[in-house]
């Protein structure tokens, strides 16, 4: 792409129309466009014998219309049944290649795609609306009318009359903030926009759907530097200038159906806006600078958890049930508010913004950004291929972008500071939810009306409303009788109800948890349909597949924030226990008969027990991670478990701006490959790069991860320091923590000048990960800042390992010497954590396992899936299943038909697996040419499960399993 040779004259709407259209042509001529000219079948099992079938009955029913002849009817019902028989036998044989081709090896996309054709998501978009009792099907008439309605959304009409005649001057109020913009933060924020921003973007971004501009991501992912020069400069354009092109700042809407909702109805409809790219990539790099200044500065509330890094609905759900708990646990009485913000984005006042924004930021780059950003946004509707008119967006932040999502957030921010304790409160997005405990009744709901009045006033101030309808009230007690328990806002009773839903979870007021997993259950069966009916026996998915899809549909289901119900009791969780065991049996196949352990065995996936204790391991390690505490009910359920959390490292918080760190880092050694590069090739070109640090210190780390331990030691000169660390860490959180231990004994000793040398290569580039580095790696980014920033000189330099370095060689030694003799620093990452986690909840399986006495106990006696090879059809797959568990159609039908088990038609003993695989005489041959071992567990193994689909074959038993 060539630059535009008027860039220094040209309007910045010249520049981005050059830049998008340049874009353009280059993919036009290096990629092309698709049509949509080829006519595809409607159904899947259309073929043209069953046209020319349909073509020639259809011809027959005009022969007999006209003749009445007995002859052409006995033809005509011929031909009738002909095309019955031919669309059932194509649809059968459809449905099997659709179900079957979903294996180990096929695309996730296809898989998805028809999961959703199975789920019924529909592929015909059109839309259509009741207007006045009649059906409006005319394309642009049904986009204007649901772009008066989104329009209508943004109006002036949805504020308060009295908010909206006191703020409206806010307008055109020309705000002068009074941030010194010569302070060091303040320059970092305004500085020019960089290649590396746009790279740290672009990783995150891989999406192949176009904007409006008809440029998707992957378009800008790998053009030459001159045009990525080029955008860099368009972008410094716009931001020194604070002029965004109107076309950046007009949106395509796509209508799209909320679930469950009338779609003749134009309130049913959730606008979904399209933006240009190069707009969106613009507008998250400076939403990443103005959301690490957020966050670095504490100005946002810290209940707010919602498009907040480390935080999640489980910070905000963890709050509400630990006073639920702690409220029952001591007698008391506790009163539950879930508020209903009306069109809070939608109505989100402009002026209120940049108010905050001029106290907290200076007039710069940055604020005339978002205040042009924020002005003259306008959309338009495209439904059933036709566009709308132009419509303005007069509030409201612009829907689409990040950068939108920082600015709510700013804007009720300080909606908690309105709450006085007693009183409490949780926020996520715009999800607000406000709680007070106590054991006098009235005064608990005394408080709760008091900040209802409170919050009201705040609406006056701050433009939102509430919607008194859509707010709920829970009162959690083991009392019988609580009388006056209504709170009104507005004059307007809050409904009051025995459970409460707060981000997808149901609270029921005394804490039994059976509504939200009667729901769960009620919600996951539903889904089971569309497993049931990929999983047949004899024709359906690939197991491995099947297993996906029951994770994310079904088991994610099952497993939201389940933390929160560790506790109920084991009747109630039964309910969602044989969700999860029969979605495991359809998974392997396995017969009805087959004990759940063995089930859950051979699909590899624990009990969900197991997997919630699991998750409550993780949960307290990031809260940890995070400096927040962790409830009563998790610290109960791991008091007997083997690890502690308390020891992980903390997350910190980058001490400088990202776009402007610089941590010098050498990695020129590693272009030469350790296969084909000499030990004495290695150490001349290491004495070359170091002749350039010789009045540098040299530091050598190293780390060591054996059977015994893990350790980490520090060579400086003649002094050697060691770490000992915990057994689990690992060899990546030894190689790091020697370095983060050297740039201690740096700052320590007072080495003013030094030079890391590692043989971490994975350490290194970690640490170079500026925008994205693990905790351990962001503490050594933050030691480095501090260090340069106080005049310190430091390098990290990488250097091949076991290639005779004398300082390397020796650091290698102490580190493993370190795991018998050093200082035990007990100290790991969240990704070690992850790793024990895993260890500690798979003993607890394995040890329930080997208590058990099932037939599948007895040739097995591990957790870990043994996989069937990815070219078994299903039928070959479910056989082996059921062979292996010990229940077959074969061997225990007689449970279902509630008959006497069977007896060997040969030997006359009971019928058996073991039986029929290693003793009965009457496949001996057939065991014999297949190679089958005497011995069941061998017979059984991996290795050796083809010639058990050779013997199934070869004694017709497959269709009997």
């Amino acid at each position: 792409m060539q630059v535009n040779p008027q860039s220094d004259t040209s309007t910045i709407e010249d520049d981005t129309a050059f830049i998008s259209e340049s874009i353009i042509r280059a993919a036009e001529v290096a990629i092309g466009k698709t049509t949509n000219s080829l006519k595809r079948n409607l159904v899947p099992w259309w073929n043209d014998q069953i046209k020319e079938s349909i073509k020639q009955k259809n011809k027959a029913l005009k022969t007999f219309q006209s003749s009445k002849n007995m002859s052409d009817l006995i033809k005509l019902k011929q031909l009738r049944a002909k095309t019955r028989y031919l669309v059932k036998r194509s649809k059968t044989d459809s449905w099997k290649t659709f179900t079957s081709c979903l294996g180990p090896k096929a695309d996730s996309a296809l898989i998805w795609r028809r999961v959703g054709s199975l789920r019924g998501f529909s592929k015909n978009h059109n839309i259509h609306i009741m207007k006045d009792t009649k059906l409006c099907t005319d394309p642009d008439e049904i986009s204007n009318q649901l772009g008066d309605f989104f329009y209508h959304n943004r109006s002036d009409e949805n504020y308060n009359t009295t908010f909206f005649e006191k703020n409206v001057h806010m307008r055109n109020q020309n705000l002068i903030s009074s941030i010194n913009p010569h302070l060091d933060e303040q320059k970092k924020l305004n500085s020019p926009i960089q290649l590396i921003d746009m790279f740290r973007v672009l990783s995150k971004c891989n999406s192949l759907a176009p904007g409006p501009d008809g440029i998707p991501y992957k378009f800008i992912h790998n053009p030459p530097m001159t045009a990525l020069n080029a955008i860099i400069r368009v972008y410094n354009k716009i931001w020194s200038s604070g002029h965004i092109p109107r076309n950046w700042k007009h949106s395509i809407i796509i209508p799209i159906l909320k679930p469950e909702k009338n779609k003749f109805d134009t309130k049913s409809y959730r606008p979904i806006s399209l933006l240009n790219t190069l707009a969106k990539i613009l507008e998250k790099i400076i939403d990443y600078r103005l959301r690490r200044f957020l966050e670095k500065n504490n100005f946002l509330d810290p209940r707010q958890n919602g498009f907040r890094r480390h935080r999640s609905t489980t910070n905000s759900l963890h709050d509400i049930q630990e006073e639920i708990h702690s409220t029952l646990e001591a007698k008391q009485m506790m009163g539950l508010i879930a508020l209903d913000i009306s069109k809070a984005y939608d109505t989100t006042w402009r002026p209120r913004i940049v108010k905050i924004l001029s106290n907290i930021i200076c007039k710069g780059n940055l604020f005339n950004f978002i205040q042009n950003f924020l002005t003259d946004r306008t959309f338009q509707v495209k439904c059933n291929g036709k566009l709308s008119k132009i419509y303005s967006q007069k509030n409201g932040v612009p829907q689409g972008s990040t950068l939108s999502v920082s600015l709510f957030l700013l804007a009720i921010n300080d909606i908690p500071l309105v709450i006085q304790p007693p009183v409490m409160c949780t926020l996520f997005a715009d999800d607000f939810n406000i709680f007070c405990r106590g054991i006098n009744t009235n005064r608990t709901i005394n408080y709760l009306q008091n900040a209802i009045t409170a919050l009201q006033d705040w609406s006056l101030v701050s433009g939102f409303s509430f919607s008194v309808e859509k707010s709920q009230c829970t009162f959690f007690t083991n009392k019988r009788n609580v009388v006056n328990t209504t709170i009104y806002m507005n004059n307007i009773p809050i409904p009051t109800k025995n459970s409460i839903k707060i981000l997808g979870i149901l609270f029921d007021s005394r804490n039994t948890w059976i509504p939200h997993l009667k729901t769960i259950r009620k919600d996951s069966l539903l889904r089971m349909n569309t497993l049931k009916c990929l999983a047949h026996r004899s024709w359906g998915s690939h197991s491995s597949s099947l297993l996906q899809i029951y994770k994310a549909l079904i088991l994610s289901k099952l497993e939201y924030n389940s933390f929160l119900f560790i506790k109920a009791k084991a009747t109630a969780l039964k309910m969602i226990d044989t969700i999860h065991n029969t979605g495991l049996r359809l998974v392997t196949g396995a017969f009805r008969s087959s004990p759940i352990p063995s089930v859950l065995n051979t699909a590899g996936v624990a009990p969900l027990d197991i997997r919630r204790v699991h998750s409550s391991i993780l949960l307290a390690t990031r809260r940890t991670q995070n400096n927040l505490k962790v409830m009563n009910q998790i610290n109960d359920t791991l008091k007997d478990i083997p690890f502690s959390h308390l020891d992980v490292i903390k997350n910190e918080t980058i001490q400088t701006a990202p776009w402007l760190l610089n941590i010098p880092i050498n990695r020129e050694l590693s272009k030469y490959s350790k296969n084909d590069t000499a030990p004495i090739i290695y150490k001349q070109h290491l004495r070359s790069i170091i002749s350039g640090f010789h009045d540098f210190t040299e530091i050598y780390t190293d780390g060591s991860k054996t059977e015994n331990g893990v350790g980490a030691a520090v060579v400086i000169q003649d002094h050697v320091s060691m770490l000992r660390l915990s057994n689990f860490c690992s060899i990546y959180t030894a190689e790091a923590t020697a370095v983060s231990f050297a740039l201690d004994l740096i700052k320590t000793n007072h080495i003013h000048k030094a030079v890391i040398l590692s043989d971490s290569l994975s350490t290194l580039r970690s640490i170079e990960n500026i925008y994205n580095p693990n905790e351990i790696s962001r503490k050594i980014q933050n030691q480095i800042y501090n260090l340069t920033h106080t005049g310190y000189s430091i390098t990290l330099l990488w250097i091949p390992s076991h290639n005779q370095i004398q300082g390397n060689e020796r650091a290698d030694q102490k580190a493993r010497q370190a795991i018998t003799d050093a200082i035990r620093l007990n100290h790991f990452t969240l990704h070690d954590a992850k790793l024990i986690t895993s260890i500690i909840t798979n003993n607890i399986w394995l040890r329930a396992w080997k208590q058990g006495t099932s037939k599948l106990n007895e040739i097995k006696n591990t957790i870990h899936t043994w996989p069937s090879p990815p070219d078994f059809t299903r039928k070959m797959e479910t056989s082996v299943n059921r062979i292996r568990i010990g229940h077959t159609s074969l061997t225990h039908q007689y449970l279902m038909k509630k008959e006497d088990p069977p007896l060997c038609a040969s030997c006359g003993t009971p019928l058996s697996i073991k039986h029929i695989i290693t003793e009965c005489l009457a496949y001996e041959t057939e065991r014999r040419e297949a190679g089958i071992s005497s011995i069941l567990s061998e017979a059984l193994h991996p290795d050796n499960i083809r010639q058990i689909i050779i013997f199934i074959n070869k004694s017709n038993l497959i269709n009997s399993i």
